[in-house]
């Protein structure tokens, strides 16, 4: 549980108006008499046009604050490109749906360039087209960005550019012109409950990013691929709904590995559920991989992925493997329960497709499931040899492996509308 605290140190926060003087003006500038004392976390209020807020731009309010300071937006729309350069709290206090902050069409919405700040409760649009630009560019570490809606930017909703130990969580990223989320070497960060849809990929991963956190995203309906995984290393991808995407659900591609793909539900992809590109060393478990057209999984020269306990059912073709060999089941012992029963065996995938049977009761086909393999220069060769006779769901494991799970409880002041 990750939680976020400003703490006062007993001096109640700056609310804007003075018990002495009931007249204060947004003019952009602080109130007569200079700002609060500087050595209590102060709250700046910012608003358009209302005259109890101590400013009318968020750039003109990071600009006095001090670190360790919040800023409050009120409701409004401000037209700006906000550096945050300093460790602050930016928050809306009404929620994204009535505080928007646009680009107006050039460079990134907001750039952070501190450690340690936080971005919650913003529509974010209007960044531009250029590859660097986005709703919201991180370019430090520590940071938490949640509850925003990053919509309609002319390249990313979020990019993470050689960043690490951030929070990405419960935003929306949608209808972005390229992805709604890219992580550039980006190193030990938390993707955790944020839908992604409507861009060219959900999430993208560029090379170099590794030690990720991915889980209980849903990316659906993007115009390309739901997560798009490129010569990354170690990224955990967790309890992600990935369906309906133009493409493919989830790629590895160009020399991914140790990747773990664990509890995912890959549904009614239009060019396959996942697809492995010359990436290796990868364990796939635990997933449901339904309805995707083309195939439930594709492999291409990719070598050494240990899949197993996945449910494959009602796909084009299950598995389509070329110049590839692979572990289809587990390669060591499992002791599980399965109709009451306790049995050590050795556990495969389910196939909906599979015709043999189980004379043994104890799960586990008689006969290898046969992995189809497309000619190629690899072994083709590659069988399950312990498939599953009923859905994954239907065996108790012990001692099974914890899938990583990721909550966030909200902290005060913004815990509500936002």
């Amino acid at each position: 549980m990750v939680v976020i605290v400003l703490i006062a140190a007993g001096i109640t926060p700056f609310s804007g108006v003075s018990a002495d003087d009931n007249s204060v003006r947004a003019t952009g500038g602080a109130l007569p008499g200079g700002p609060p004392s500087a050595l209590a976390a102060s709250l700046w209020t910012v608003h358009p046009s209302d005259p109890l807020a101590n400013f009318s731009t968020i750039g003109d309010a990071i600009a006095s604050a001090s670190p360790g300071d919040t800023i409050e937006v009120w409701n409004g729309t401000y037209n700006e490109q906000v550096i945050v350069n300093k460790q602050l709290m930016v928050r809306s206090r009404d929620g994204a749906a009535l505080t928007i902050v646009n680009a107006t069409g050039s460079g990134s919405t907001f750039t952070l360039e501190a450690d340690g700040c936080t971005i919650a409760g913003f529509t974010i649009s209007g960044s531009g087209t250029d590859s660097t630009a986005a709703g919201i560019t991180v370019q430090s570490s520590g940071n938490t960005i949640v509850n925003n809606t990053c919509t309609a930017n002319g390249y990313d909703g979020i990019h993470l550019w050689f960043s690490s130990n951030n929070t990405i969580l419960n935003n929306t990223c949608h209808t972005n012109l390229h992805n709604g989320l890219t992580l550039t070497t980006a190193v030990n960060n938390t993707i955790a409950g944020n839908e992604l849809y409507n861009n060219a990929y959900g999430i993208l991963f560029d090379p170099g990013s590794s030690g990720n956190m991915i889980s209980n995203n849903v990316c659906h309906e993007n115009l390309e691929t739901g997560i798009y995984v490129e010569n990354a290393m170690r990224n955990t991808f967790s309890k992600n709904i990935v369906d309906s995407n133009i493409r493919e659900g989830i790629v590895l591609i160009s020399g991914s590995s140790r990747n773990i793909l664990v509890g995912n539900d890959i549904t009614a992809n239009v060019q396959g559920g996942i697809s492995l590109f010359e990436s290796s060393k990868n364990t796939i478990i635990k997933n449901e991989i339904r309805n995707n057209s083309i195939a439930g999984i594709y492999l291409q020269e990719s070598e050494n992925n240990l899949i197993y306990r996945n449910n494959f059912v009602g796909n084009t073709l299950n598995v389509d493997s070329y110049d590839s060999d692979n572990h289809w089941n587990s390669t060591s012992l499992i002791h599980y329960t399965y109709d009451s029963v306790e049995y050590t065996r050795y556990m495969g995938n389910y196939w909906d497709d599979y015709n043999g049977t189980d004379t043994t009761g104890d799960g586990i086909g008689d006969v290898p499931y046969d992995i189809y393999e497309e000619k190629g220069e690899g072994t083709e060769d590659d069988f399950d040899y312990y498939p599953l006779s009923q859905p994954f769901t239907s065996y108790s494991v012990e001692n099974e492996p914890p899938v990583a799970e990721f909550t966030f409880t909200p902290p005060s002041p913004w815990s509500t509308g936002v």
